[in-house]
């Protein structure tokens, strides 16, 4: 049939099916020559930190929560505290960081803030497309991050806290849907 389009997608050992019948390519995956031996197949609700489910009327929703939940983890690991709930965008309205001129980050600081940046853009690739920007911005200074640029990726991740379910409709269009 020339009516749709069948995707695999590898991720190292993880694939990844769309189809209107994935079983027959994972039957195909399975048998002679190929042979492979394929766990877990079923339904799509796990994959690489990221949650997927199906709402009522078959919209495949993708939400990283557990992302973001490993996000806040790693966040009280390092400094000690829960990340406060209270912000509702990212950064500040009219926030220049370019223009900051607190001290630099010592080398302990700048590991942070480079694995901070690494998560949050991870968190970008899994469809939290709302801190896309403001993790772009935030990304140009790894080489040499302020403590400002510390403190504004550490924002980040407290707004992600706060609105931890935000999800990502696959379709007709992508919708960021934001839930405290």
């Amino acid at each position: 049939m020339d009516d749709h389009y069948e995707y695999i997608a590898v991720y190292t050992d993880d694939l990844t099916i769309a189809s209107r019948n994935p079983q027959a390519i994972i039957d195909v995956l399975q048998a002679k020559p190929n042979n492979l031996k394929l766990k877990g197949t079923g339904e799509l609700n796990f994959l690489l930190g990221c949650d997927y489910f199906r709402e009522d009327d078959g919209t495949l929703m993708v939400v990283p929560k557990r992302y973001v939940v490993k996000m806040v983890e790693t966040y009280e690991r390092l400094f000690g505290e829960k990340p406060k709930q209270v912000y509702r965008c990212p950064l500040e309205q009219n926030d220049r960081p370019e223009l900051d001129q607190t001290d630099l980050l010592d080398a302990k600081g700048i590991r942070i803030y480079q694995s901070l940046i690494g998560s949050a853009q991870w968190i970008v690739q899994l469809g939290r497309f709302d801190i896309s920007v403001h993790v772009m911005t935030l990304s140009s200074f790894r080489i040499a991050p302020r403590i400002g640029h510390l403190n504004r990726i550490k924002r980040v991740i407290c707004y992600l806290s706060r609105f931890r379910s935000g999800a990502t409709q696959t379709s007709p269009h992508a919708v960021i849907s934001l839930r405290p």
